[in-house]
This record gives structure tokens, C-alpha cells and sequence, in this order.
């Protein structure tokens, strides 16, 4: 769901207007499921079977596998050796991430948070970039990003994928991000997957 924001940033000589009350909502972006997880697993066992033995990356793609499915998993030894990649989902981590000026149940802080990246992206998106690149009228993405251990945030992606926009985004990220309380599970702290959707209205 997309809520319009009544804010309107007047950035040099176009108006750019991210979504700033984002709602990150689920129903829109729940993948298809083509293959129960059984399925997923007997086709994983028999993949590692044929290999014969399986890389560091292969390893800690199931270390991260084993923290988020067993009861003790992110107080696990297998934990500390991947804790920088394992991410939770904005919308099931135990403790959300706190940014600045938001309180609440982890609704009202996530709600919160959706807003300040909009009120973030609509301050210092650069005007420069959507000139360049000719952007003009409404434009619909889905924003994915990671935020670190360290409250960073990295990975940036959309869809439908645009290089130039991914690289503006992170930028912003990079130099303009509020530091913030990262996000626990099991008590633990953790990276957090944030995805939602946003609207650039480019004048």
C-alpha cells in the first residue's frame, strides 16, 4: 500500500517527490512459491550429493541457513562465523530498527522508518541525475536494501532495475543515512532487509 505524502520537496529545478508516509506492506511483494521448502531441500541434498563437497560461500550460505531455521541458530557458533551476512526481514525481525525520532511497536517504528528514507531520498535525491537522464512524470519503483550490523546500508536494488537510480540511492545512503538502533533477534543483533515500494513524481 502507498500513502501520498502532502510534503512537496522543491529540489533546484524540478519537484521530485518521493513517497514520504510509506506503508511497507506485504501483500504486494510476497514471491510466488513454485517448490515447497521440502522440495527446496531434497533438490539441495541431492545437488550437494552430486557435487561431492561444497565451497566457503556454499558453506556459509548454509550457516546462514541453519541461524535462521533452528530454535538456537543466531546463538550458534555457525552465527558468529556468518553475522555480517545473515539478514531478517523488516517485517518478522524481533526488535525493529530504531531510527531517529521514531518510538513505538515495531509497526509504528517501521512505519516511521519508511518515512524518513522517503523524507531522506526526497531532500538529497540529485535533480542533476534526473536531468541526465531525462526522467520526467511518475515513476513506480520498488526500493531493497540492507542495513548492516553497523547501521549501514548497502545493497541497494529496484526494480524494474535501473543502474543510475541504484547508484543515486546508494550514494545517499552512503554519505546522508542517520546513524540508527539496528534490529535483534533472539536477542541478538542483525542485519535488516528492508524492501518497500516509493514513487518519484519528476516535474
Amino acid at each position: 500500500m502507498i500513502q501520498k505524502s502532502k510534503r512537496i520537496m522543491r529540489l533546484n529545478f524540478l519537484i521530485i517527490i518521493p513517497v514520504l508516509s510509506l506503508i511497507l506492506g506485504t501483500s504486494c511483494n510476497t514471491p510466488p512459491k513454485d517448490k515447497s521448502v521440502l522440495e527446496n531441500i531434497e533438490a539441495l541434498k541431492e545437488s550437494i550429493a552430486a557435487q561431492g563437497n561444497i565451497s566457503k560461500e556454499e558453506e556459509d550460505a548454509l550457516k546462514v541457513l541453519f541461524s535462521l531455521t533452528m530454535d538456537d541458530g543466531l546463538q550458534s557458533p555457525q552465527f558468529e562465523d556468518v553475522k555480517n551476512l545473515v539478514t531478517i526481514p523488516f517485517q518478522v525481525v524481533e526488535q525493529a530498527v530504531v531510527f531517529p525520532g521514531c518510538s513505538g511497536d515495531n509497526v509504528a517504528l517501521n512505519k516511521c522508518a519508511g518515512e524518513k528514507i522517503g523524507e531522506l531520498l526526497s531532500k538529497e535525491f540529485s535533480t542533476a541525475v534526473a536531468e541526465k537522464n531525462k526522467w520526467s512524470g511518475e515513476q513506480k519503483i520498488f526500493l531493497e536494501f540492507k542495513l548492516g550490523l553497523d547501521g549501514s546500508a548497502t545493497n541497494v536494488k529496484i526494480e524494474p532495475s535501473n543502474t543510475e537510480m541504484e547508484n543515486e540511492i546508494q550514494r545517499i545512503f552512503s554519505s546522508k543515512f542517520p546513524t540508527v538502533k539496528v534490529g535483534e533477534a533472539q536477542g541478538v543483533k542483525v542485519g535488516v532487509l528492508y524492501e518497500m515500494p516509493i514513487v518519484f513524481e519528476i516535474k
